[in-house]
């Protein structure tokens, strides 16, 4: 009987960059498997932690990663890692994905990052393809105005946005008056009124809607 340890690094790891092929890591996976009479599970867990750089930054980022069994772990990592899939294959699946109104855009964001993953693409690069994938035209607009130079910042700018279904409409009330179409900074309404609102009736909150998109990115802190 062979230790685990004893034969963990006859293993080979892999990052998943050009330079390595994962069908040979494969291979190798599965031949070890059958020779020492590994399960699955403890073969799993093998392979997740021969997993380097880009590869193990993929494979933190699933959702679903502890439920997998061997072998949909092996086919996920071959739809993104496979040499098989040609760049070209790559880039249209990077420029199809797009944000949709069942996800936040954080999860867009991380999604499109593991697409891109495999084209080493540049940061600058791939703000591009996330700015690209926003269906709202105007907001996209506002991403390429601001000129993001990191994810990060693209993220957290449009952390409070969301989309909304066959529209491009999105919520705001004044918190002046409390009306909804427009924000304090553009309130018409009498200073003192709304003062006399404002003892009875409390901040208003992002309910209403709006059409001027300059007015909602204004209240959102996104110029």
């Amino acid at each position: 009987a062979f230790k685990l340890d004893e034969i963990f690094f006859l293993l080979p790891s892999y990052s998943g960059a050009s330079g390595d092929n994962f069908e040979h890591f494969e291979n190798v996976a599965n031949q070890m498997k059958n020779l020492f009479k590994i399960n699955d599970e403890v073969m799993k867990l093998m392979v997740m932690k021969r997993l380097t750089g880009v590869a193990q930054i993929w494979s933190v980022s699933l959702q679903n990663l502890m439920t997998m069994n061997l072998q949909e772990l092996f086919r996920s990592m071959k739809e993104v890692f496979s040499v098989k899939t040609s760049s070209l294959e790559l880039y249209k699946r990077l420029e199809k994905r797009k944000w949709n109104v069942r996800e936040s855009f954080s999860q867009y964001c991380v999604e499109k990052q593991i697409l891109a993953m495999p084209l080493l693409l540049q940061e600058s690069e791939l703000i591009d393809y996330i700015v690209e994938g926003i269906p709202d035209t105007q907001l996209r607009n506002q991403a390429k105005m601001r000129k993001f130079s990191k994810v990060t910042d693209l993220r957290s700018a449009f952390a409070l946005i969301k989309l909304q279904q066959n529209s491009s409409r999105i919520s705001v009330v004044c918190y002046s008056c409390h009306q909804p179409g427009h924000i304090a900074a553009r309130c018409h309404q009498d200073y003192q009124q709304y003062s006399r609102r404002n003892q009875t009736s409390p901040r208003g909150n992002l309910i209403g809607t709006v059409d001027d998109m300059q007015d909602k990115l204004t209240e959102l802190d996104i110029h």
